[in-house]
């Protein structure tokens, strides 16, 4: 195998999948973004969470989004149910396999907080169940999914969203999952504290 030919391989394939990908999430972005602001000028929160190599993209928006990603600003009210193994290993043996997130919403959310929550496949059981309980918080539900979008995809009803990747790598999936999570903060930061380009 030659090393590098494999490397170039690897990033025209990332290239292609992105650009393929583009028109299809951007709509769902720019939605996403604007119900993030409409719930943050209402005094509402996010809560975040994700499955597997998807907690990484909830545990970006969480840092990116308290913290910045490009600019200086108040950092925003957002709570990353992925981060706690105690809490998400504790919860699915004391209660149920996949009770971890929705066991936290309940606990968490109030009327009127968003829910953003990241799978690679949309085959994830807690993160159904925390749509679930999501939904009867009286919260606004954003997927961003991966392949075909699967329960999570079929779940979802308007006013919810599903920002759907369609790709069958998980690879690709997480890398675009980043690149959405970081133009879902860059736009709420421009909505929020005015238009600053890099």
């Amino acid at each position: 195998m030659n090393l590098r030919q494999r490397i170039d391989e690897l990033f025209e394939d990332h290239l292609t999948n992105t650009h393929r990908v583009m028109d299809v999430v951007s709509p769902g972005i720019a939605m996403a973004a604007e119900y993030i602001v409409s719930s943050l000028v209402n005094d509402a929160k996010i809560l975040t969470c994700g499955n597997g190599t998807s907690a990484l993209s909830a545990e970006l928006l969480s840092y990116s989004l308290t913290g910045k990603l490009q600019r200086e600003r108040p950092g925003l009210p957002i709570v990353n149910l992925s981060t706690s193994h105690m809490m998400m290993s504790g919860i699915d043996v004391d209660f149920a396999v996949g009770m971890a997130f929705e066991r936290q919403i309940r606990t968490l959310a109030q009327a009127g907080d968003i829910l953003v929550a990241y799978s690679p496949d949309g085959a994830c059981r807690s993160i159904y169940e925390a749509i679930i309980a999501a939904r009867e918080k009286g919260m606004m539900v954003v997927a961003v999914t991966g392949k075909d979008g699967g329960m999570i995809g079929q779940m979802l009803c308007e006013p919810e969203l599903e920002i759907r990747i369609p790709s069958n790598s998980p690879p690709r999936v997480l890398e675009i999952q980043t690149l959405v999570t970081h133009c879902l903060v860059d736009l709420v930061e421009n909505l929020l504290f005015g238009a600053e380009y890099y």
